[in-house]
């Protein structure tokens, strides 16, 4: 069942897999907020899959945020280990297609970080947690050196 009104849907049917992909993942995010972490998860995964039906690469960014969804439905449902496993896929996408220093990359990392610390692996969790405040200071420090802000 959609989430999405009977006037919504006809005003915008998907007419690719990448387009039908965004719908689910629309459709996850307001589960998301609506506490419905289950039901999340299904939409991410059914956008997945799209993705992949679509010929997307392994490393494709949007497969890499299909990732990062799931993991985040797996956090709130208390599945570390899942949700740690799917942000590590994201970073591996995000690091090769933007790089390292990256915020989507940075955004991986304390993804995991907070995964850790949930986990009770408060030592790991500083890792990955402090890797994602370097990489956001160094673009900061970089922005204004620039001198864009």
């Amino acid at each position: 069942m959609s989430l999405l009104s009977a006037a919504a849907q006809a005003a915008y049917t998907p007419k690719t897999p990448q387009q039908k992909a965004d719908l689910l993942d629309l459709e996850g995010e307001i589960l998301m907020k609506q506490g419905r972490y289950a039901d999340a998860l299904l939409k991410f995964q059914e956008a997945l899959k799209f993705r992949q039906s679509e010929g997307y690469a392994f490393s494709n960014l949007w497969v890499a945020q299909s990732y990062r969804n799931i993991g985040a439905a797996n956090y709130c449902l208390g599945r570390y280990d899942e949700a740690f496993r799917c942000h590590e896929l994201a970073l591996r996408i995000r690091k090769t297609v933007l790089g390292e220093y990256h915020v989507l990359s940075s955004d991986s990392y304390e993804n995991m970080g907070v995964v850790l610390r949930a986990k009770g692996d408060y030592q790991q969790a500083l890792i990955y947690l402090q890797k994602a405040l370097d990489i956001t200071t160094l673009r900061t420090v970089l922005v204004q050196h620039s001198g864009q802000f």
